[in-house]
């Protein structure tokens, strides 16, 4: 009902109204709104008429979480570094470049951890002659 002939001194100054709240409740004046900041970027869509700059944020995300959470920006996805490359293909969307070189792995090793290049194999040298395989030399007659 639209209340007439009210003396503007007698009007309730009504502050700190949610925003959310600024399109139900008519008539009130766009300086009178709170601003509501910190808002979790994802809650945007479903908080309406919060200004996308007063969304909060979020930093520090791992990167695998970044499918699962919305609206997180691919900048603000954490950088893992230091994944063992064995790990590379269980832990999704970790860029390769972030995986672990792992060196000096004992060839004995090589086989029971995977995705290790030959090439990281530590090449065992200096072995003392009492743990080298005994192997036979044979004079040709």
């Amino acid at each position: 009902q639209t209340i007439t002939n009210i003396p503007s001194i007698q009007c309730q100054t009504i502050t700190n109204i949610p925003s959310s709240q600024c399109q139900t409740i008519t008539n009130i004046l766009s300086s009178q709104c709170q601003t509501i900041t910190n808002i979790l970027s994802s809650q945007c869509q479903t908080i309406t008429n919060i200004p996308s700059i007063q969304c909060q944020t979020i930093t520090n995300i791992p990167s695998s979480q970044c499918q699962t959470i919305t609206n997180i920006l691919s900048s603000q996805c954490q950088t893992i570094t230091n994944i063992l490359s064995s790990q590379c293909q269980t832990i999704t969307n970790i860029p390769s470049i972030q995986c672990q070189t792992i060196t000096n792995i004992p060839s004995s090793q090589c086989q029971t951890i995977t995705n290790i290049p030959s090439s990281q194999c530590q090449t065992i040298t200096n072995i003392p002659s009492s743990q080298c395989q005994t192997t036979s030399s044979y004079k040709i007659s």
